[in-house]
Order: C-alpha cells, then structure tokens, then sequence
C-alpha cells in the first residue's frame, strides 16, 4: 500500500491528482466514510466509467444523478431542490481518461466533462449503501453491520461479570 498525502484538501479530484502517479490502470473510488455491500463493489470493479447510484430520500445532500438508458448523463452537486431521488455514492471506477478532464478540484466537474466529451458513464445500483453524514449515522451503520455476527460467548467470564 502506497499513501499519498494531499497537502491541502482542495477537493476529491484534486486528491486523485495527487496519487495519479501511482495510479497506473482503472482504479475504483471508495469514500471512506460509507458503507457498501462487497456486492455492490464487486459489481462496479468490472466496469469501466461507472458511477454506483442509489435511491436516496434526502438526495439534496448528496450529487443527484439523471440517468437514461443505463448511463449517467447528468451530475447536480447538492442541489437546492433536487430533479430526482438518484444520488451518486461517491463509488466510482475510473479509467486513466479521467485524469485529463481534472480542471477543478471536484470530481463531479471531471465527470461532466468525460460525458460532455461522448465517454460513456454507467449508472450501477447499489444494493446497499450508507453515508455518515451526522455522528448517529455511524451508529446506524453499526448496527447494519451486527446485524450479520452471530453473537457466541468465549472465553472465561469472571463470576462478578454482568452479561
């Protein structure tokens, strides 16, 4: 594993920009701060110029993505009022095209510039997907993720021990 520092946080392209000399091939984009099931993962991995989507309730939080026949065709960066319930997760895979369309700090910038220039874009739905935008949100994610351990007890447990 190889880290790349970006000494001032400009933005998400800006970011990429600065680790490109270590990306070599296609590359996936995964925020730190989500929650995706490996499915979803798995199934962007093998697609070139895609973008992982999801239904969301409060898209105005997040870029809300119109889609036709498959494939993104426009990105809105957290909109006052929101064209449709579509929002990006922030997953993407990329290829090395990318890095020609960063003129700005922000990834979504670089995307519309990929479509407006004819790369096609594809739209995956994600099975499942969380974002921690508020502190309780973690704990949502929390409990998603318990919900899949079968709970055992091991070990000695001391005769005072509460359970």
């Amino acid at each position: 594993m190889t880290v790349v520092v970006q000494e001032k946080q400009l933005g998400t392209a800006h970011a990429l920009a600065c680790a490109q000399e270590h990306l070599t091939e296609d590359f996936l984009v995964l925020p730190g701060d989500n929650w995706i099931d490996a499915t979803s993962v798995a199934r962007i991995a093998g697609t070139q110029n895609a973008m992982l989507v999801k239904e969301h309730s409060h898209p105005a939080n997040f870029g809300v993505v119109r889609i036709k026949d498959g494939m993104v065709t426009h990105i809105i960066e957290k909109p006052d009022v929101a064209p449709t319930h579509t929002v990006s997760t922030g997953v993407l895979s990329l290829t090395q095209d990318f890095f020609r369309h960063v003129t700005t700090p922000e990834i979504p910038d670089a995307l519309m510039s990929m479509i407006g220039d004819g790369i096609p874009f594809r739209a995956i739905v994600a099975e499942q997907w969380h974002d921690a935008l508020v502190p309780w949100d973690l704990l949502h994610m929390n409990a998603l993720l318990l919900q899949g351990i079968s709970s055992r007890r091991e070990g000695t447990i001391h005769r005072g021990a509460i359970l």
